[in-house]
């Protein structure tokens, strides 16, 4: 995926799809030690690693196409269902 079907450039016969499997991610994550321990809804890291802290992805985003700053926030939302923390950090051109 990546190109709008819409647009001259798609050509359905070379794209590839890879479809999202939240249940199976979430399983990766837990095998890596990710847990949410403090019921807060987010991952932690194992109190062994960063003292089980929230797992937090700072998500550097220009603020000069608001495009940009749409699919950051659609980012969060996803990575939420997910346990990840992702903080936007917008910055300028």
């Amino acid at each position: 995926g990546g190109i709008s079907s819409g647009t001259s450039f798609y050509d359905r016969a070379s794209t590839v799809y890879y479809p999202f499997n939240l249940e199976a991610a979430k399983a990766a994550l837990a095998s890596i030690g990710l847990k949410d321990t403090d019921g807060d809804g987010f991952l932690n890291f194992p109190k062994e690693k960063l003292g089980g802290r929230n797992v937090e992805i700072t998500l550097l985003v220009n603020n000069g196409y608001a495009t940009d700053k749409s699919l950051a926030e659609g980012l969060v939302g996803q990575m939420a269902k997910l346990g990840l923390r992702v903080v936007i950090n917008s910055l300028d051109s």
